[in-house]
């Protein structure tokens, strides 16, 4: 077929599509069957289509060898064919990039490894004079020098003896340093070249670079040489194959655009024709783009939008940035300086900055997760101002699947709850509040409430009317739905949707999933029991649980009440007025523990608990001595006694209890104690082992280093430890304290059966004793106590007599004497003689 037929036949598609694309938009808001947007014949290079991008062909690499450089290693035929032919390598790119639909394979050759497409060529002059050499002429002069090992007529595939850049690809690989030369470029061939009867030509013919020239360099020139594709003013950055190569590290990488895989046939876009949620998945890997458009505006104006995702060992992997790509459309421009070209980025936080060479910033993506670009929503117009009606909005994180709503011609309704997880408490009507808006061209009324929600959650519905969208402005609103948590959910979160719905057409809705926390309700424990209480006696412990947020009492819950270490057995609940109480009988020892009352928390109900200081005072004991009271000189004592427990009701255990007897001497200095553990039934015992003789005041008491029990003998008793060779005899008179005088006449001593003998009288104020055999007498030295009983007048009276033998002849003796309630006080012989008589 000869090239004007081929034109034509390209002219008469276009045509055809263009009329058949005007006619799908008239008869309804989107095309059916979906129009291509390829616009074949309408600007594009016949190689930027469909046929041109899936047209396999052969790849020759030319080496040029020139005398004044020396790179073997790079310019080796192992170094040159990893370059453009192994793993990671340039063809490799092609393969991947058009997702397998577009190969280049090795050119068949005779140089060195025959049909490895790959020849080396020396060239007569030096890389200098080269360099100062036109393209075009070098093109001509390596292709010249690379004919005898090439059959250039089996390239001819159509058989028209040209061939063309959809035939064979060619490049010429130079052999110069990293430091002279590290960019390409693609240009035509000079003059008419014939080679083996087939003539090369084109205007971007063979494409060239440099041993140091990285991978991505070349891929760029063979997209212009193979695939028709035009810098367009470098405005892409690394986010398309035409953006700025030159420079970077040789496996430097990144991928095309939705714009040249679609023209190419490589990819096709899903024409967004409702409103809604899409997921955009990762775009090296699927090669998935969505595409919005206007139908009344026409197909040359539209948006692509592609999912970057930067990843290691991918061919994207150098792209600018990560998130959503997109580009604004105009397929009317064609090869100018930008702005007149037909695709342009669409930054999120501003317009492209100025100038033909862009090279791309971390900025250039739409990712709300990243800081530098917080923007969710992207309306813009065409590029010519006009306002497009269509929009992005509620763009994702960035992620291998990126959730996006698309806003074009239609009716549409956005929801859009925050991502941030949102607490909800159990019973408890919370509300959510989450943005919706109307993305359709009519007001319309919508129904708004949560979906997806487990069994046994509920929630209102919000019905609100909302304005439509004017031109690419649409008017934000709120939805506030009530949720409620039955008891006894499980803490956790939960995911749930959001959920719009038109009540005039259900098939306009969108819902978004949203994270919710559901938690416990708070409480308030109040202990209200006993704060203080006696050993072994009961306490009543009580206490209050109530809702914290409400203020209400919470009924039917188990409450474990503590004094100390002691608990209620078993542990009460609470009433219909959030009370609960219990007693505790004391089994611990005096001193300050802690009164706890605590709610350990369930499945609704969040645990709590209050303390006081409880005081733990001792049990009181009575004592009733019940030992010894007579002995003699000689005999041990015995000392006991009986201990009663206060009579409250609760018995404690007397075994904690001690018995102190303290014995206090009359005649003698020194006190003596005696300690006597006590039995479960009260009594305790114990030998007063080396007890002198004296006249013992004795008492009994709890001691105070025990942390149980308190308490003592109500009066103290007398025990009497004698000497039976005590005798003492007196005849003295005096005056008493007051004044009055006083006589005194006594002759006291054991006899032989060890009996208490003698007489005693007394002549006093209140009138004469006359008693004898006295009941004791304790004598220790020149001192003697003496206890007789007689009379007064006719009255029985008792004698308690102490008689102190000072000096001889009786002067200064003292006595002192108590008759019933009369007491002399301490008497000074004024007559008379008191008289020990030695034991």
């Amino acid at each position: 077929m000869s090239g004007s037929s081929t034109r034509a036949r390209r002219i008469g598609i276009a045509v055809a599509s263009v009329l058949a694309a005007a006619i799908l938009v008239a008869a309804s808001p989107y095309p059916s069957p979906a129009f291509d947007f390829a616009h074949p014949g309408t600007g594009h290079d016949p190689r930027l289509t469909p046929a041109g991008g899936t047209n396999d062909r052969p790849l020759l690499i030319i080496v040029t060898l020139f005398s004044d450089e020396d790179e073997p290693t790079t310019t080796a035929t192992p170094a040159v064919d990893a370059k453009f032919f192994g793993a990671r390598s340039i063809t490799d790119y092609f393969r991947a990039s058009s997702f397998g639909k577009l190969t280049f394979s090795r050119a068949a050759e005779t140089y060195g490894d025959v049909n490895d497409g790959i020849v080396h060529v020396p060239m007569a002059p030096t890389y200098a004079t080269w360099g100062a050499t036109p393209e075009a002429t070098r093109h001509r002069q390596a292709l010249l020098a690379a004919d005898p090992f090439v059959d250039f007529a089996t390239f001819d595939r159509d058989g028209n003896g040209n061939i063309t850049d959809d035939e064979l690809a060619i490049v010429e690989f130079q052999e110069a340093s990293a430091a002279s030369y590290n960019c390409g470029g693609t240009r035509g061939i000079a003059g008419t070249t014939v080679l083996d009867g087939k003539t090369l030509h084109g205007v971007k013919s063979m494409s060239f670079g440099a041993s140091s020239t990285n991978k991505i360099t070349y891929i760029h020139e063979l997209g212009h040489q193979a695939l028709g594709e035009d810098d367009h003013s470098y405005v892409t950055g690394p986010l398309d194959l035409m953006g700025g190569t030159c420079g970077g590290a040789e496996d430097l990488f990144f991928d095309h655009h939705a714009w040249h895989k679609l023209h190419l046939g490589w990819i096709t876009p899903t024409v967004v024709t409702r409103d809604g949620f899409y997921t955009v998945s990762r775009w090296d890997t699927t090669g998935q783009a969505f595409l919005l458009y206007d139908p009344d505006r026409g197909t040359n104006d539209y948006f692509l939008v592609e999912n970057r995702r930067p990843t290691t060992g991918s061919y994207d992997e150098d792209a600018a940035d990560a998130g959503l790509v997109i580009w604004r459309i105009d397929d009317t421009k064609f090869g100018g300086v930008a702005p007149n070209t037909p695709y342009q980025l669409m930054l999120p936080g501003s317009a492209m900055p100025a100038g033909t060479l862009y090279g791309g910033s971390s900025a250039d993506a739409w990712d709300p997760g990243d800081f530098s670009t917080p923007q969710r929503t992207m309306v813009r117009t065409w590029s010519d101002g006009t306002p497009s009606k269509v929009a992005v909005r509620a763009i994702g994180d960035t992620s291998d699947v990126v959730r996006v709503f698309f806003d074009v011609r239609g009716p549409g309704v956005l929801v859009d709850p925050s991502t941030t997880v949102t607490e909800v408490t159990m019973l408890t009507a919370e509300s959510i509040t989450f943005p919706v808006m109307n993305t359709g061209e009519a007001s319309d009324t919508f129904d708004f409430t949560l979906t997806s929600l487990p069994s046994g959650w509920t929630a209102t519905t919000h019905t609100l009317t909302l304005p439509a969208c004017s031109g690419i402005t649409c008017t934000p609103g709120s939805a506030t739905v009530q949720l409620t948590v039955p008891a006894n959910t499980p803490t956790g979160d939960y995911a749930i949707r959001a959920t719009g719905r038109s009540t005039t057409d259900s098939a306009v809705t969108s819902s978004t999933t949203f994270p919710v926390r559901v938690v416990k309700r708070a409480t308030t424990m109040q202990y209200t029991g006993a704060t203080t209480g006696d050993y072994s006696d009961p306490a009543t412990v009580s206490a209050v649980l109530t809702d914290t947020a409400t203020g209400l009492p919470i009924a039917g819950k188990t409450v474990d009440l503590t004094i100390g270490t002691q608990s209620t057995d078993p542990d009460p609940g609470t009433d219909a007025a959030g009370t609960v109480s219990g007693s505790i009988t004391v089994t611990q020892p005096s001193g300050g523990v802690t009164a706890t009352a605590t709610f350990a928390g369930d499945g609704t109900y969040v645990g709590s608990s209050d303390s006081v200081t409880f005081t733990i005072t001792k049990e009181t004991l009575s004592f009733a001595y019940t030992g010894s009271t007579l002995v003699q000189l000689g005999t041990v004592p015995t000392l006991s006694a009986l201990a009663t427990e206060e009579a409250d009701g609760s018995a404690g255990d007397l075994t904690r209890a001690a018995a102190l007897f303290s014995l206090a001497p009359s005649l003698t200095a020194t006190p003596f104690t005696y300690e006597a553990a006590v039995t479960a039934a009260g009594s305790a015992t114990t030998s007063a082992a080396g007890l002198p003789v004296d006249l013992w005041s004795v008492t009994v008491s709890v001691p105070a280093s025990n942390q149980y029990w308190t308490g003592s003998t109500a009066t103290p008793t007398e025990l009497v430890s004698f000497d039976p060779a005590a005798k003492f005899t007196g005849d003295a008179a005096g005056r008493d304290s007051v004044g009055d005088p006083i006589a005194v006449k006594f002759d006291a001593r054991y006899d032989s059966r060890l009996r208490p003998r003698g007489v005693a009288s007394v002549k006093y104020s209140g009138g004469t004793f006359n008693g004898k055999d006295p009941a004791w007498i304790v004598q220790v030295g020149d001192v003697a106590i003496i206890e007789v009983a007689g009379t007064v007048g006719r009255s029985p009276a008792t004698l308690r007599l102490r008689a102190d033998d000072n000096a001889e002849p009786g002067r200064p003796d003292t006595f002192r004497l108590r008759i019933g309630g009369y007491d002399s006080g301490t008497t000074s012989v004024t007559s008379g003689n008191l008289q020990a008589h030695p034991t």
